[in-house]
């Protein structure tokens, strides 16, 4: 509610990125434990990731965001390179206080929710090599060597 979230689109896509990470909790592994920041915030990418592939394929569309509202997808597509790098460049720094990837309340460039976006991609991306139930038991080993495979090709 605090977030305006009220409309039928944007519950129904709430509900649908929600139910990704009960699938990946009940079906594979949702939660790991870092001492690592970097490795703590790649695998919440990544877990972001599975949810909004998850939320795209009930809704049957590879390139649907509910968070695409004023142009904030195409953005997104136009700047798909900084954002790769700049979350790579962050990733050894970050913390949950300053990082500016998840949530409606902190900003990339001015926009918000930007980590949904990457994760989507980067998810998408590792499933052009693996089935969906095989990747959702990954271990960070796994999500490392691909995410380093997608900043090179992804």
């Amino acid at each position: 509610m605090e977030l305006d979230w009220c409309g039928p689109d944007d519950m129904r896509g709430l509900i649908w990125h929600e139910l990704g990470h009960v699938y990946q909790a009940q079906h594979g592994v949702l939660e790991r434990n870092f001492d690592d920041s970097s490795n703590w915030f790649l695998w919440q990418l990544f877990t972001e990731g599975v949810a909004m592939v998850f939320e795209q394929t009930l809704a049957e569309d590879d390139g649907y965001y509910h968070q695409d509202k004023n142009g904030w997808k195409a953005w997104c597509d136009d700047h798909f390179e900084d954002i790769k790098a700049d979350f790579l460049r962050d990733l050894g720094t970050m913390t949950r206080a300053d990082q500016r990837w998840f949530g409606d309340w902190v900003r990339y460039q001015g926009h918000g929710d930007v980590g949904y976006y990457l994760g989507s991609r980067f998810v998408r991306y590792i499933l052009s090599l693996y089935p969906l139930d095989e990747i959702i038991s990954f271990d960070i080993g796994d999500v490392k060597r691909l995410y380093d495979l997608f900043m090179d090709h992804g």
